[in-house]
């Protein structure tokens, strides 16, 4: 099941549009900087996100061994579908595809922490 969406993450990166697509047990988002495959779910559910606090889809995956956050709200009719269900239709998809991933905690997915890069070896 394919759905036009708005994508976000814990970043300073803004929000991107594509595609989230949901396959049997695989989830990839598709936007104008590439796919990102987000199949190794940790953990479902929603986020308030936005002016008017409305519920985001919120997913909790694993890639390259660090856990990361995505939300994800039905763009169609300039965003008013995910108010007339579409965001609840993506929660509904997701956690069809994954029954035993746990959901989010009350109030959301907490952010994610990400640590700084180690420093550069000593000259030497």
């Amino acid at each position: 099941m394919d759905f036009t969406v708005w994508y976000r993450t814990d970043g300073k990166h803004g929000q991107n549009n594509g595609t989230l697509a949901v396959d049997g047990r695989q989830v990839t988002f598709t936007g104008k900087h590439g796919t990102t495959d987000m199949s190794h779910v940790l953990e479902l559910g929603g986020k308030k996100v936005g002016l008017y606090g409305q519920m985001w889809a919120a997913l909790r995956y694993e890639e390259g061994g660090a856990p990361h956050n995505a939300y994800f709200a039905d763009r169609r009719i300039l965003g008013w579908k995910g108010m007339l269900g579409g965001n609840q239709a993506i929660v509904d998809a997701l956690r069809n595809a994954f029954p035993d991933a746990p959901p989010s905690p009350p109030g959301g997915m907490q952010p994610v922490a990400v640590a700084p890069p180690p420093p550069p070896p000593p000259a030497g």
